[in-house]
């Protein structure tokens, strides 16, 4: 479908379209893919750091090292986890994220690109490393059930590896794995991708920064006015 210039001005994500191609089922990422929450998941990992009398990141320091397991990026920010509960901490933060996170939105355009790949007959899913249930609340709040076809967060708080999760899911879409993309913001992402076969494409407006994604990915794409 051909859209307005002033629509793809206002509405960025709808571009990626274009980078459909053939794929007949498509994964997303939420965090920092759909949900425009960089700033946000940054202040609450500084909560954590200021509670601790740790040193606090701005958004550039946040975007080169935030990564998985998210036990390493905790100790490269100063959290020494011989003294603490890696768990613990992990509900700390995720009670913290979940207490305001609806003040976050959708990267514009977001939610029509999915309506628009939903119309066009592809399956469509989102593969998170969010717990279950606090996934659930997000996709229900922003009323975006309708236009996926799976929905699969992780079993716990500690948002461990997405690889075991996207086997079920692509074993559940019945898609070949050839016939699958996902789009994602890290280098988790396309770990994932390659353990799937699948192919990926990274965004560099989400938790990771582009040059470090152009690092590791011939595929990265930045969209202005995100």
């Amino acid at each position: 479908m051909d859209f307005p210039k002033v629509l793809f001005y206002k509405l960025p994500m709808l571009r990626l379209q274009a980078h459909l191609k053939n794929a007949q089922h498509v994964i997303w990422d939420w965090n920092g893919t759909l949900l425009s929450d960089v700033h946000y998941t940054m202040s609450a990992a500084n909560r954590l750091l200021r509670a601790r009398g740790l040193a606090e990141m701005d958004v550039e320091r946040y975007r080169q090292v935030f990564g998985f397991p998210i036990r390493n990026y905790y100790e490269k920010i100063g959290i020494d986890l011989q003294k603490e509960s890696f768990e613990e901490m992990c509900h700390e933060y995720v009670t913290d994220y979940m207490s305001n996170v609806f003040s976050c939105s959708l990267f514009p355009g977001a939610k029509d690109l999915l309506a628009e790949i939903k119309k066009s007959g592809r399956k469509q899913s989102i593969l998170s490393a969010s717990d279950q249930d606090s996934l659930d609340r997000m996709i229900s709040h922003f009323d975006l059930h309708d236009h996926l076809d799976h929905v699969y967060g992780i079993a716990d708080k500690m948002a461990a590896s997405k690889v075991q999760r996207g086997r079920e899911l692509i074993a559940a879409s019945g898609i070949d794995p050839r016939d699958t993309l996902l789009f994602g913001d890290t280098d988790h992402d396309l770990e994932v991708g390659r353990e799937l076969g699948v192919e990926v494409i990274l965004l560099g407006h989400g938790h990771q920064c582009v040059n470090r994604l152009k690092e590791i990915h011939h595929t990265v794409i930045r969209l202005e006015n995100l």
